[in-house]
């Protein structure tokens, strides 16, 4: 039986020395198994929680649980345990599992290429140092994968899904000392990642993010990108960054956003006469305010015509004669104060004329009446007037 033993041991030893001969160590064995195609999947692991929140729906990302996982068979185990879902990114974990193997016994100075990455299973204690048919461990499960995107490493986050969580082994034949391809020990998990919601609250919004997102079927489905963060208090959208000032023109009101990101009425602006809003960003305004005018609006002030500037402010543009600057239209100062009249003396070619009233209308302008006999020294017509097309035909004589 010592015999045997022994012999078993070189051809372990003879193996491994073949495989340092023949490359760089510990690479010769696949540091990471290369995926599941022509593998066979054995069930054989069992996992439950150490640290995180109970949920019957599965397990939370970032909870550590205990695995154990019973192989049968003589050969390596890889000691990082690979987390894989269909359609999603797959990879291994950074927890490790192990079952004490003395390797260092088998392989002497060896030991320390293969420790690191590798435990060596042997149930039935072929081998001579006791049954070891587990592989053990406490792993966390992670939120997110570091998957490789060029030069940088790009975070893939675990969602929420039905994942395999399996142990890649690789099987000696004790017969001719080589090893067979990698093959997996497995079961199956539910992982609850940040996209998991509690089916209790179906239809109620959550922030992801900077993502307002609705819980539908326990997943957290996407409304819309968040521009100023998303509020944990309703899971909707902030509107603005807090003390963010803006209008809203449909009420000309003034706003100004909350410390939640949200916005409050501080004032109503109104709007002028052209129901343009009065709440704007003039120039050389830091932030919106309410205004006195929109740029350009005109407005009489006695006899003072003022012009809204871009600052949204008025300013006296020029005086009128009196009362010619006009509140109906303050766009120009009127040549005449509505209701006054007065005869002409001469037309445009200066040529007397004694029949020719010039009465002011309501927009300040003057209409020619034709006299039935001649225009008195009082202003008025003797005689049936008559309206003529123009008074742009007489000059206007001055009224004292």
């Amino acid at each position: 039986m010592k015999k045997c033993k022994c012999i078993l041991i070189m051809v372990f030893f003879m193996f491994f020395m073949f495989l340092i001969g023949c490359s760089d160590g510990v690479k010769t064995l696949p540091e990471v198994p290369v995926g599941f195609a022509g593998s066979i999947f054995q069930e054989g692991v069992s996992v439950t929680l150490v640290e995180g929140a109970e949920n019957p729906d599965g397990f939370y990302t970032g909870s550590t649980l205990n695995l154990v996982a019973e192989v049968p068979k003589v050969g390596l185990a890889f000691k990082l345990v690979f987390l894989h879902s269909d359609g999603d990114v797959s990879g291994f974990m950074k927890s490790v599992v192990d079952n004490n193997f003395p390797l260092d016994e088998l392989f002497g100075d060896l030991a320390a290429q293969y420790d690191a990455l590798f435990t060596f299973i042997d149930p039935g204690a072929l081998l001579g140092y006791g049954g070891h048919p587990t592989v053990y461990g406490e792993i966390e499960i992670p939120k997110f994968f570091e998957v490789p995107d060029g030069d940088a490493v790009q975070l893939v986050d675990v969602l929420t899904g039905e994942y395999i969580l399996a142990i890649a082994f690789n099987e000696l034949d004790l017969n001719t000392g080589q090893y067979t391809d990698w093959n997996w020990y497995y079961t199956t998990i539910n992982i609850l990642g940040k996209d998991y919601c509690e089916t209790l609250v179906e239809g109620n919004k959550f922030c992801l993010d900077d993502t307002s997102t609705l819980c539908h079927q326990n997943r957290l489905s996407h409304i819309e990108d968040c521009e100023f963060g998303c509020f944990d208090g309703s899971g909707g959208c902030k509107e603005g960054n807090p003390g963010d000032i803006r209008c809203i023109a449909i009420d000309s009101a003034l706003q100004k956003a909350n410390d939640d990101g949200f916005y409050e009425e501080i004032e109503t602006c109104g709007f002028n006469g052209a129901s343009a809003p009065l709440c704007f960003l003039a120039e050389g305004d830091t932030d919106a305010a309410c205004h006195s005018c929109v740029p350009d609006d005109t407005m009489c002030e006695g006899d003072d015509r003022l012009v809204c500037g871009a600052d949204g402010e008025f300013a006296v543009e020029e005086t009128c004669e009196a009362g010619t600057c006009l509140a109906s239209d303050s766009s120009e100062c009127k040549e005449c104060v509505p209701g006054s009249q007065v005869c002409a003396t001469q037309d445009a070619d200066g040529n007397v004329v004694t029949d020719i009233l010039l009465q002011c209308n309501d927009d300040g302008e003057y209409v020619a009446n034709q006299c039935g006999i001649k225009c008195l020294s009082t202003n008025v017509c003797l005689g049936p007037p008559t309206e003529l097309p123009s008074a742009g035909e007489f000059d206007i004589p001055s009224i004292n």
